[in-house]
């Protein structure tokens, strides 16, 4: 192919509407050379491009999720992933806190749907066609605190697909960002990445929990349900604040309301300590109970969402095992939980990567 021909073929191959003109983070073109050398914000959040027009002509309009069997039955006709949701869990997702960024006064305004007006036997009703929801976190990010939103369920009823809806309903969540001044937005991509850096890549990986998974039961810690504790919970998140303090330069800051938010069990998370001789925080486990689609199967499993130790003392995980296998059909973890185990066959599932919008992490730190 002639240079002149293969340059506009890669230029249109490479060009994309939507994130082209948006501020994320990319090394060879759009932001000086200057700029892809500092880690920080691409810009200030009142200058960030929002100017587009938010209004229909049709009979859609916006709102806010407030049905949660509406929103339930939307996501389960339309929203495409291997993981189903329940009803409990979502109501979990939309009730998240968000009193730790003083300056975000609503936290329902970032539960953003799109209705559609049906008009039936004389009365006005509304239908879901599109979701977005952001929720407020705090992240330390290279010793910086960052406020954001966690952007997610981005999804548009699959009937109105391919008709440039998808970047309103981005565009309607950064002005609900914008609004609120905060500084960024996180959020993952399953299988493939956008068309811009992404911070991380993520690979899932799961063992199917059966009878034949075996272990030497005398060689493991008594792992401790924490319901069924008296340990000061003020000292098991201190605990998990500290590790990540101490090992990890991109994590979370929860509060001590966010941490009880998400780590103390309930119905669909279940949480696990070990202690040492001396009655100290030896291990800390926390899974998520889900429902999976794997090969057009739907199975029951749980998902290690943190494993933290101060020893290399995977083999708990195989108590773990021996607690769910009755009922679950899998365990999921990812490549940030290496686990080392014995006998145990390992596959892999998709991959996610991490992408932040308005953020520019310095190439040298990852």
């Amino acid at each position: 192919m002639l240079p002149f021909l293969s340059n506009i073929f890669n230029y249109r191959k490479n060009k994309h509407d939507f994130w082209d003109i948006q501020p994320v983070s990319r090394i060879q073109h759009n932001f000086s050379d200057e700029l892809n050398k500092k880690t920080g914000l691409i810009q200030k959040p009142k200058y960030v491009y929002t100017n587009i027009d938010l209004s229909f002509n049709k009979k859609l309009k916006w709102g806010i999720i407030t049905n949660i069997n509406a929103f339930h039955n939307f996501l389960k006709q339309n929203y495409i992933k291997n993981e189903l949701y329940s009803i409990k869990y979502l109501e979990w997702i939309l009730k998240y806190p968000y009193k730790q960024i003083i300056k975000l006064k609503n936290r329902e305004q970032s539960n953003i749907c799109l209705l559609e007006q049906i008009n039936k036997n004389g009365s006005i009703k509304y239908k879901i066609k599109g979701t977005i929801i952001g929720k407020p976190c705090i992240y330390m990010i290279h010793n910086k605190i960052v406020e954001m939103f966690y952007v997610d369920y981005l999804c548009i009823e699959e009937s109105l697909r391919n008709q440039r809806l998808a970047p309103k309903i981005i565009y309607k969540i950064i002005d609900v960002w914008k609004n609120n001044r905060l500084d960024a937005m996180i959020f993952y991509i399953d299988y493939k990445p956008l068309p811009f850096d992404y911070i991380k890549e993520i690979q899932y990986k799961f063992i199917y929990l059966d009878k034949k998974i075996n272990y030497n039961q005398d060689n493991y810690d008594n792992l401790i349900y924490i319901n069924d504790t008296n340990i000061d919970e003020y000292q098991l998140y201190k605990y998990f604040m500290n590790y990540y303090q101490k090992n990890h330069t991109i994590y979370q800051i929860f509060t001590y309301e966010e941490f009880i938010y998400n780590f103390i069990s309930n119905d669909f998370i279940d949480t696990y300590i070990t202690l040492d001789p001396n009655n100290n925080i030896k291990s800390f486990i926390n899974i998520h109970k889900k429902i999976y689609k794997i090969d057009e199967n739907i199975i029951n499993g749980i998902e290690l969402k943190y494993f933290i130790s101060r020893f290399n003392d995977n083999y708990i995980l195989y108590q773990l095992f021996d607690i769910y296998k009755n009922s679950n059909d899998v365990f999921v973890f990812t490549n940030e939980n290496e686990l080392m185990l014995n006998n145990v066959n390992i596959h892999d599932g998709h991959k996610s990567y991490l992408h932040l919008y308005n953020y520019k992490i310095c190439q040298s730190h990852e």
